[in-house]
Order: C-alpha cells, then sequence, then structure tokens
C-alpha cells in the first residue's frame, strides 16, 4: 500500500496545530511503529464476534469478513479517541518545555516490501513472511 493517510498522527498535529497561532508545524513523528492503527480491541469477525483466525487474518477462510475494531465506536472515532490523548501528552510536554528546539528539519521515507526480506537470526539466515492484521 503506497498511499499515505495521516491517522492518528495527522489528526493530533491538526489539534497541536489549531492552539498555537502563527505558522508552527507539529510532526508527530515515529520509528519502529510496527501497527500503529488505532484498533486497540483486536481483529474480530464481524458475522460471529470471534477473534479472527490469527495466522491468516481470516474469518472461515475470507479476510473480507475479519475487521479490527476499538477503542471507539468505528474508525473515524477510534482515530480521534488515540490522536486526542497523544496531542494531550504532547501539548503538556510543550508547556513544560523549558529549552526552544532550533534549526533544520529533515526526513527519511522509504518503502519496504516486507514479505521478501533476508536476515540473519542467531546466526541462520531467515526470510520474513506474508504480514498479517493484528
Amino acid at each position: 500500500n503506497k498511499l499515505i493517510s495521516s491517522d492518528n498522527k495527522g489528526y493530533a498535529a491538526l489539534l497541536f496545530e489549531s492552539e498555537l497561532p502563527g505558522e508552527f508545524v507539529a510532526a508527530f513523528a515515529q520509528s519502529n511503529e510496527g501497527d500503529v492503527s488505532p484498533n486497540t480491541k483486536g481483529a474480530k469477525c464481524i458475522d460471529t464476534g470471534l477473534p479472527c483466525a490469527a495466522n491468516r487474518s481470516t474469518c472461515h477462510g475470507k479476510n473480507e469478513l475479519c475487521i479490527a475494531f476499538g477503542p471507539g465506536k468505528d474508525m473515524k472515532d477510534s482515530t480521534r479517541i488515540i490522536a486526542t490523548l497523544q496531542y494531550e501528552k504532547a501539548m503538556e510536554l510543550y508547556k513544560a518545555a523549558t529549552i526552544p528546539l532550533k534549526g533544520p528539519i529533515d526526513f527519511r521515507h522509504s518503502y519496504v516490501k516486507i514479505s521478501n526480506q533476508t536476515l540473519e537470526v542467531n546466526g541462520e539466515m531467515v526470510r520474513t513472511c506474508q504480514p498479517a492484521m493484528g
């Protein structure tokens, strides 16, 4: 998926920037993020409510029935809840800061086909597998 969504990080930045006058840019950057979805209640089968098959993220062999949920009533509400928590903590830290951060901003972004990587684990060469919804 090469589409980029602001998800909870972008919404948190929007909340933060709306509180500050001028040209302030809020960046909620991260690294080694793993599953950053706001779906804290996990993936469940929409027909039964039971957890999805962990090894394939499917329900009865169909991935269309496996949907992740939480903490809100839907994806937008979940994004709002998690973004608001991130924003509130960031604003608390910002207001408590005593040393301004100055200097240029830079970034790096790359796409890696993570399902086809070779790496060494305990002296043995292994390959990564297909992703699963968490």
